[in-house]
């Protein structure tokens, strides 16, 4: 019985011993951590082309680039902007910075006496696009994620809404390229119509392309 004893002992040392060894440890003799989580995917943002009735072109430029990088921003997202305006120019800067992604966006403000003609060039120009409609700006359930948005956003975006009088158009066109396709990866265009004075239709429309995008650069 004793020698049955001894040798259940040590079965049991040896066991936990060797488990023990094959365990990673840390230098202060923890367990180490899991493998750590990659890098964040990159998204260059190429300078936004804008169409505008009322309103100064660059501050809509900037605000597109101010609520597209406050959505886009993350754990597993990362986007850089870009300065050259030129689209060749810009992938080539995209390129140079090694990013795997590029968008590129066109944004269209159309003012509610102005007639059609800037939307039905632009719907033209998107053919062969998905076109979404955000009545009144977008859903209620979002609205916590716009306003985190919009505070974290330069003056560019309230000095663009407070030229938005209701009944004012808004689309958003939006392009995003892969490093390694020769076709765009999202093509899409989303527009909204304003339902009040001061409304922020940009918002909602990046909130929208924002999920998409982050969607497909992160599928698996």
């Amino acid at each position: 019985m004793k020698i049955t004893i001894r040798a259940f002992s040590v079965f049991c040392v040896l066991f936990f011993g060797s488990a023990r060894a094959a365990q990673p440890q840390a230098a202060n003799g923890q367990p180490a951590a899991g493998p750590a989580a990659g890098p964040p995917v990159e998204i260059c943002l190429a300078p936004a082309s804008v169409q505008m009735a009322a309103g100064k072109s660059d501050e809509a430029v900037q605000a597109v680039r101010d609520v597209f990088v406050s959505f886009l921003n993350g754990p597993t997202l990362k986007v850089t902007p870009l300065t050259s305006r030129l689209a060749s120019q810009a992938k080539e800067e995209a390129k140079q910075g090694h990013c795997g992604y590029i968008l590129f966006v066109t944004l269209a403000y159309k003012k509610k006496s102005s007639g059609g003609g800037l939307f039905a060039r632009a719907a033209g120009d998107a053919a062969g696009t998905a076109v979404w409609h955000i009545p009144g700006g977008g859903s209620a359930g979002s609205a916590a994620a716009r306003s985190a948005a919009t505070s974290v956003a330069s003056d560019a975006l309230r000095g663009m809404n407070s030229n938005v009088k209701a009944k004012d158009e808004m689309m958003l066109e939006y392009r995003l390229e892969a490093a390694d396709r020769p076709s765009p990866l999202l093509a899409k265009s989303e527009k909204s119509k304003a339902s009040s004075d001061g409304e922020d239709l940009l918002t909602p429309l990046v909130e929208h392309a924002a999920s998409a995008i982050a969607s497909a650069v992160t599928r698996k």
